[in-house]
C-alpha cells in the first residue's frame, strides 16, 4: 500500500468490527482462556457480518487509483489528464455499490433498474455530490438515471462521428468497407442494414477511395427502440450470470456473451452521457469473475459501430486472447 493512500472504507469498517469484538471481551467476565477465546470469536464474526465490505468481485477489489484500474476503465491508460478527477473514483463506486451485488444476486432488482442506478452513481459519485458529466467539453449534464427517451425529442437523438483515422485507424471490418465501396458508386446514405442507419459525411471528393479521405468519418445514429434492446441486453447478461453461478459457463461463453452484450447495450446508447465506460466495466468484471484478465476500452466501442455482430465477436476475442494468452493467470 503506498504511503499517503486513504485507508479504505471497508477495511475501516472491518478495523472498527476488531475493536467492537475486543471491546466486548473485556467487559466480558470469562473464567477461562477458552471461553475467552470462544467469546471473542462469536464477537468478532457477528461485528464483521454487520459490516460486510459493499463489494466481492475480483475488478472492485481493485483500488480506483490503482495502475490495473486505470487500465481497465480508460481508453489510454497512460495519459496524465483526465476530463474529471472524479471518473476513477465514481467509476469504482458504482460497480462495487451496484452491480457487483447485483451480480453476485446479494441485491434483487430488475436489470433496467440496476443499469439506471449505476449510472446515477458513475454520474454523481456514491454520496451524491461528486460529479462527473463525460469527456466532452461541449455537453456536461449526463442526466443520472434518465434514459434518452424520457429527455424529450431535442435530447433524444444523439449522434457519433466515428473516424476513420482517429478512430479506427484505418482498420475497416469487411462488411462496412463492402457497403462502402458501394456507397462510392450509388450514392445512398445507408451504408448496410443495422438496427439504425449510418452515414458518411465527409470533405474529401466522391472520386477518391474512401481509404484515403483521412477527414472523412461515419456518422453513427444511435437506435430509437432503447427498451427492446436493453431487454435483450438484459437477457444475455443475466444467461451469462446464471451459467456461471450454476458452474456450467465456459470461458468460450463468457467471452461471446460479454462481446454481446457490450454490442447491444453500445448500439443502444440508451443514456445521453456515459455509457462505454459503464458498459466496460460491467464486461470486464463478468471475465474477471470467469478468472479472466479484463482488457482495455481502447477504441472497441468505435469498432462495434461499424460491425456486424460476428464482426465484433471475432474482434472482441482476440483482444480477450491477447490479455489471456495460453497457460497465462490473470
Amino acid at each position: 500500500m503506498r504511503l499517503g493512500r486513504p485507508l479504505d472504507p471497508h477495511l475501516r469498517k472491518s478495523f472498527r468490527a476488531l475493536v467492537a469484538a475486543a471491546s466486548i471481551l473485556v467487559s466480558t467476565q470469562a473464567s477461562s482462556a477458552e471461553s475467552s477465546l470462544t467469546c471473542f470469536t462469536r464477537a468478532l464474526s457477528q461485528k464483521l457480518a454487520e459490516a460486510e465490505p459493499r463489494s466481492s468481485g475480483a475488478l472492485t477489489r481493485l483500488h480506483w487509483d490503482d495502475m490495473e484500474w486505470r487500465r481497465l476503465s480508460l481508453r489510454d491508460p497512460h495519459q496524465k489528464k483526465l476530463s474529471s478527477p472524479n471518473f476513477l473514483q465514481n467509476l469504482h463506486e458504482s460497480v462495487a455499490d451496484v452491480f457487483d451485488p447485483w451480480f453476485q444476486g446479494r441485491k434483487s432488482g430488475a436489470f433496467e433498474a440496476m443499469l439506471r442506478e449505476q449510472h446515477r452513481v458513475l454520474a454523481q459519485g456514491r454520496d451524491g455530490g461528486r460529479t462527473y458529466g463525460g469527456a466532452s467539453a461541449s455537453e456536461t449534464n449526463p442526466y443520472p438515471g434518465l434514459l434518452r427517451n424520457e429527455l424529450g425529442p431535442n435530447l433524444m437523438v444523439i449522434a457519433t462521428p466515428v473516424w476513420f483515422e482517429k478512430h479506427l485507424r484505418g482498420e475497416i471490418p469487411p462488411t462496412a468497407a463492402k457497403n462502402l465501396r458501394a456507397l462510392e458508386k450509388s450514392g445512398k446514405t445507408q451504408i448496410y442494414e443495422l438496427p439504425h442507419p449510418i452515414r458518411v459525411v465527409g470533405v474529401g471528393k466522391k472520386a477518391q477511395p474512401y481509404q484515403q479521405l483521412t477527414n472523412t468519418y461515419l456518422e453513427i445514429d444511435y437506435a430509437d427502440d432503447i427498451q427492446s434492446y436493453l431487454a435483450v441486453a438484459g437477457k444475455t447478461m443475466r444467461r451469462v450470470r446464471d451459467r456461471m453461478k450454476d458452474g456450467r459457463a465456459t470461458s468460450a461463453d463468457v467471452v461471446e456473451g460479454m462481446s454481446d452484450y457490450l454490442y447491444y447495450t453500445v448500439r443502444c446508447h440508451p443514456f445521453r452521457r456515459l455509457n462505454f465506460s459503464l458498459f466496460m466495466s460491467q464486461v470486464n468484471y463478468v471475465l474477471m469473475e470467469n478468472g479472466l484478465r479484463g482488457i482495455t476500452p481502447d477504441n472497441l466501442d468505435y469498432i462495434l459501430l461499424v460491425s456486424t455482430r460476428d464482426e465484433f465477436r471475432v474482434e472482441f476475442a482476440k483482444r480477450v486472447s491477447i490479455e489471456n494468452p495460453p497457460n497465462s493467470k490473470p
